[in-house]
């Protein structure tokens, strides 16, 4: 609009009153003080000079004994306030790589993986992704026929803003929800993977595989490849996990990997629809995610101590995440 006036305007500040964002304390045991599960906030002074406090109740203890607590930010979503609390914590000294894991991401699920015992595991996708797609999209399809500008409301020297509906705001406010629970229960998933793997394995490997246009060829594929996986965000939440955790984390290149035999290194390029397959130059029979995830363990010069299970082309467990128990589920297979 400026381009086509060429004047300037007024400028225009996002309130708090409309929106409220964050509130940051940004020094430690300054504006607020912890005791035990309860937080004591300072919210400035009233007009009589008289200074305003709050008291909340914290579902936990913020930090250890070991740790500091550096800064302090309230935020607010759906409703809903948090305490986010900025801690150091000393160092950890590295594990030594004695437990080791090497995992192979992909599509038809989350990755697979083969440890140290030649012990393979299956991870499921998310089931949360596919649900909350069509609870997102029934949402969408209903807020699309409502009046996105129905009503003008002008503020002043004949400027104004567009008003929706109600119903166009009643099914936003439900389809902002919709998006928060996915990603909340999309994030607790993947820490639950990830804290499984730090308690068990000081080194896990990891192949840098990303979904890209590229694999995804026809437009059928864009949403169940591009848009429902959650490949890179389980590489680095994983990552930040083992770092936290005192543990090692490595990303290896996975050029090669799904062609070459981990037996022979015979070399045949395998369409994706190829999901077990038998070496001709050795004759073993190898499923197509544990031979890539062997590979990555080659690359890092690590091979299981006590061999492979006898059936390679199976995996030994399959690891699946249920909501509704909120607990990794393994079984045998």
């Amino acid at each position: 609009m400026r381009f086509f006036k060429q004047g300037n305007g007024l400028p225009k500040f996002r309130a708090w009153k409309k929106k409220w964002f964050s509130l940051l304390y940004d020094e430690p045991n300054k504006g607020f003080r912890i005791n035990g599960r309860e937080l004591k906030l300072s919210l400035g002074t009233n007009k009589e000079g008289k200074r305003l406090y709050i008291t909340l109740a914290l579902e936990d203890t913020p930090a250890s004994p070991e740790s500091t607590i550096k800064n302090l930010r309230i935020t607010k979503d759906h409703k809903a306030y948090y305490a986010v609390f900025c801690i150091e914590k000393p160092d950890k000294k590295p594990a030594k790589r004695l437990k080791w894991i090497a995992l192979d991401p992909n599509h038809k699920n989350l990755m697979v993986g083969i440890n140290q015992n030649g012990v393979s595991y299956e991870f499921k996708n998310l089931t949360q992704i596919k649900y909350w797609d069509k609870v997102i999209d029934r949402l969408k399809s209903k807020r699309d026929v409502c009046l996105r500008k129905a009503k003008f409301i002008e503020t002043y020297e004949g400027r104004g803003y567009w008003q929706p509906s109600k119903r166009w705001l009643r099914i936003n406010k439900a389809l902002d929800k919709a998006y928060n629970a996915r990603r909340e229960q999309i994030k607790q998933g993947l820490y639950a993977i990830a804290n499984r793997l730090a308690k068990t394995y000081d080194l896990v490997l990891m192949g840098d595989y990303t979904p890209t246009l590229e694999t995804a060829k026809y437009d059928n594929m864009h949403r169940s490849m591009l848009n429902r996986t959650a490949i890179a965000k389980a590489r680095k939440i994983i990552a930040w996990v083992m770092e936290k955790s005192g543990k090692h984390f490595k990303e290896v290149a996975e050029e090669g990997t799904t062609k070459t035999c981990s037996f022979c290194g015979h070399e045949e390029k395998k369409g994706p629809t190829v999901r077990v397959f038998t070496c001709p130059n050795c004759q073993t029979t190898l499923s197509r995610d544990i031979n890539s995830a062997i590979n990555i363990a080659k690359k890092e010069n690590l091979l299981p101590c006590l061999g492979y299970v006898e059936d390679l082309s199976r995996t030994t467990y399959t690891v699946a995440w249920d909501y509704t128990r909120c607990d990794l589920m393994v079984q045998m297979n």
